[in-house]
């Protein structure tokens, strides 16, 4: 049901009342109509769940570029009227709708105020900021985890479902985005992975925004063209920067000559490969060292980062026009004006609702297809490096730390896991071949004997140490606790019931747990418990996965 203009307009300058919220759909105005579309804060009642109408002095609607919450804010006198003080109504966390239309008024935004300020009499002005409901969900952590045939609606929706949001169009890319494992991210960082996961596997350039509160993830410029902005009608200004002064024209990767030492200052390169922009344009010369970049495939894919990057113009389109409230970001406009007659994707937006103006940032669609690669190169080079590094780690790093946790506790290997045992309680060379210990006594010994301190229930070394990752192993190292969590359920009331230590390879050092007969031994990881966590005491990982310092084959 909507809320008829007249009901605001005949009471213009106190607040008034209204029945019902707004209605969720927002009729988009024709071109002609826009000189009569009206503006209205509306605010939700604590008491009574009825909406608030109130005047304004200025107003303002954004969409910012690389924002993803929209944002209202306005200027309201502070008068008195029949509901009281209107400071008293703009209260930080009421609920508040941004009204447009002409016959009927319609939702163009909802949200909260978040921000409340500049009041210095009863009879002064004052400022409130809202943002919608997803303002605070994109900052908010959360612990995800997906298997290998994960799509992105799967990833929006769960994000969707713990942050408790509204979901708008989602426009699935087609593509299983292989297992994702969101450790403490941001919402905004983890769908952020997700999406460029999508531009890796070819699904192409996919936006979020904010539309009437509910997320949206939609393709640019996938939608038809909205208005056409021409001269003799809406047209105020359009503005075209281009620059080509950070250009950069070639690339050249660049390898040391074999049989010469790379760390020789004077050591012999050679250029093993040059990659060129198509841009038409001279530009500066960029190298990428293949040593530094670990491997000619990742230094050829930072090359064309590079490109993709720095390659062509920087080109900035805005327009400035009559404030139509049926834009949104990511949406495709058609601009004629005598300087351009193109079709732009709307990047950004901000509306001066009182002055009936509107500033878009403007990008094409050749621009987001760039961009587009170039996130999908940079993605794939940090994949290449944690792979690199996970096998190099694997073949050098992980078989010495293994080596070493083993020669620490072939000691005690064997002996009998007890329960609250004696050992590692108190003295860590002593007893132990007499009394067993448990699992965290064992642990606790262990960090000891590596030069690291920690707590000696399971409880205590998991506050001790630094959370890598959980329900994963392929960021653990030797000597990195493998702790498992349960809440407190088990019989013992800590929150984590056992903990190990990790080897590599799927193995773990442990006293019970999976060696059979329970004692000290190897084993490996348990199934049952509804998480697991890695996490690292730095003493014993700089200890255990310390790697040799390289030396010199210089002649002196």
């Amino acid at each position: 049901m909507s809320v008829v203009p007249e009901e605001i307009l005949a009471l213009l300058d106190r607040a008034t009342e209204a029945d019902v919220a707004p209605s969720v759909n927002l009729a988009r105005p024709t071109l002609e109509d826009l000189s009569s579309t009206r503006y209205s804060l509306a605010l939700s009642s604590p008491t009574d769940a009825k909406l608030r109408h109130i005047p304004f002095v200025s107003l303002s609607f954004e969409q910012q570029e690389g924002e993803v919450a929209s944002r209202v804010s306005a200027g309201i006198p502070d008068v008195d009227s029949d509901l009281g003080p209107l400071w008293e109504l703009c209260t930080m966390g009421t609920p508040l709708w941004l009204l447009a239309g002409q016959s009927t008024l319609v939702e163009m935004f909802r949200g909260t105020i978040m921000e409340v300020g500049d009041r210095t009499t009863n009879g002064a002005s004052f400022g409130i900021v809202a943002y919608d409901g997803l303002h605070n969900a994109l900052r908010s952590k959360y612990d995800l985890i997906f298997g290998p045939d994960t799509t992105l609606t799967e990833v929006i929706r769960a994000y969707a479902a713990k942050a408790t949001i509204e979901l708008g169009y989602i426009e699935e890319p087609g593509v299983k985005l292989g297992v994702l494992t969101m450790r403490q991210d941001t919402m905004i960082d983890g769908l952020t992975k997700a999406l460029n996961r999508v531009a890796v596997l070819g699904g192409g350039s996919l936006k979020l925004r904010a539309v009437q509160g509910k997320l949206e993830c939609i393709r640019p410029a996938s939608n038809p063209v909205i208005y056409h902005f021409r001269t003799g009608g809406v047209a105020v200004n359009t503005t075209i920067k281009g620059s080509i002064s950070d250009l950069i024209n070639t690339v050249q990767v660049v390898a040391t000559v074999p049989g010469s030492d790379e760390d020789d200052e004077n050591a012999q390169v050679q250029v093993i490969k040059t990659l060129s922009s198509d841009a038409g344009f001279t530009g500066a010369q960029e190298m990428v060292y293949s040593a530094e970049a670990d491997s000619h495939e990742a230094a050829r894919l930072e090359a064309e980062s590079i490109l993709a990057e720095k390659g062509f113009p920087t080109w900035t389109y805005s327009h400035t026009g009559f404030a139509v409230p049926g834009v949104y970001k990511w949406e495709r406009v058609h601009i004629t004006d005598g300087i351009v007659d193109n079709h732009f994707i709307v990047a950004g937006l901000s509306m001066d609702l009182v002055g009936r103006t509107m500033q878009m940032s403007l990008t094409t669609t050749e621009e987001i297809a760039r961009k587009t690669r170039q996130t999908a190169l940079e993605a794939a080079l940090a994949d290449l490096k944690q792979t690199s590094a996970s096998t190099g780690t694997a073949s050098t790093g992980t078989t010495a730390g293994a080596t070493l946790l083993k020669q620490i506790a072939k000691p005690v290997m064997g002996l009998a896991y007890v329960a609250g045992g004696a050992a590692g309680r108190t003295d860590f060379s002593k007893d132990m071949h007499h009394v067993g210990t448990d699992c965290s006594g064992f642990v606790s010994w262990m960090t000891r004997q590596l030069g690291g301190t920690t707590g000696t229930t399971t409880d205590a070394i998991a506050q001790a140490s630094a959370l890598i990752q959980t329900n994963g192993t392929d960021q653990a190292m030797p000597g990195d606790y493998i702790l498992y969590w349960d809440g407190g359920a088990s019989q013992t009331g800590m929150a984590y019931p056992h903990v190990a230590m990790w080897l590599g390879g799927g193995q773990v050092l442990e006293s019970g747990g999976s060696v059979k007969p329970s004692s000290i031994g190897i084993g490996s990881l348990l199934n049952g418990y509804s998480r697991y966590e890695v996490r690292r005491n730095d003493a014993v990982f700089k200890k255990v996965n310390a790697t040799p310092t390289k030396t010199s084959s210089k002649k002196a």
